[in-house]
């Protein structure tokens, strides 16, 4: 269970960001702190950022995702995802950009 930490100098609650580990086909794993809003997981940020830190490190286009899942930084598993999870997003991804791609089109003409 995520939970917040108190501040010790304000008293307010921060939650903690949780680590998006990402297991590519090949075998190659990252591990990327990502951003996400209190306890929501934000899996489309979590995949942008493993594969630039993928093509980052290996100067090569990344293969898919074979699996993937959020953990706390004490390694407790948050939620995972399988292949065709991570492929899902990726397409949601994918339609959410074309449609603001219209979008601003649209208001440019």
């Amino acid at each position: 269970m995520e939970r917040p930490t108190i501040d010790p100098t304000t008293g307010e609650a921060r939650w903690q960001s949780p680590t998006f580990v990402c297991r590519f086909t090949d075998g190659v794993v990252t591990r990327m702190t990502t951003y996400c809003a209190a306890g929501k997981r934000d899996l489309q940020r979590g995949i942008a950022l493993s594969r630039a830190a993928y093509h980052s490190r290996t100067k090569k286009e990344p293969p898919p995702i074979g699996e993937a899942w959020f953990e706390t930084s004490d390694g407790v598993v948050l939620q995972e995802y399988d292949a065709n999870a991570v492929f899902q997003s990726i397409v949601r991804s994918f339609e959410q950009a074309t449609v603001r791609e219209e979008e601003a089109e649209g208001l440019n003409s």
